[in-house]
């Protein structure tokens, strides 16, 4: 039997981080969707290990465009080290391998730190990306307790 996992629970003032390699088609897209899902009052940013390229990757931001109503075309990758990890209350982290990296080497701790492994789109075209938006958007919905959000406003 399969244990329930548990909903990671929101306050109008929490802060969400989402995280990938390069921050370039994953982690941009749960931004760009997470903004929608979860509404203004959350801050929602992502970041990568090691970004390499200047913007989001055309299919994700076509993707976004397309089926999400979702701009992230002005996006920017990022490291995660040009941020301050205290001021998230959690991060999502899409790839295995970067889990263990920020686990180990930024020594974050388990009580914020989630792994939610989705496979790496880029250079697959326009239907896969389209795939990991549709699994990100689902795993924002299911994974997201935002019942409080409407008690505090």
């Amino acid at each position: 039997m399969f244990k329930k996992r548990k909903k990671i629970v929101l306050r109008s003032d929490s802060a969400v981080l989402f995280v990938c390699y390069g921050n370039h088609a994953r982690s941009p897209m749960a931004e760009g969707l997470a903004r929608i899902i979860l509404g203004e009052g959350i801050r929602v940013e992502s970041a990568g290990i090691h970004p390499l390229f200047d913007g989001a990757a055309e299919e994700a931001v076509q993707v976004l465009k397309d089926v999400y109503d979702a701009d992230i075309s002005s996006h920017l990758p990022r490291h995660i080290n040009s941020l301050n990890l205290d001021d998230f209350d959690c991060v999502i982290v899409l790839d295995s391998a970067v889990h263990d990296f920020l686990k180990r080497v930024l020594l974050i701790p388990d009580s914020k730190l989630f792994l939610w492994h989705t496979d790496d789109p880029y250079s697959f075209g326009y239907d896969t990306y389209a795939l990991t938006a549709a699994r990100l958007k689902i795993m924002i919905e299911e994974n997201f307790d935002t019942s409080r959000l409407t008690q505090e406003t």
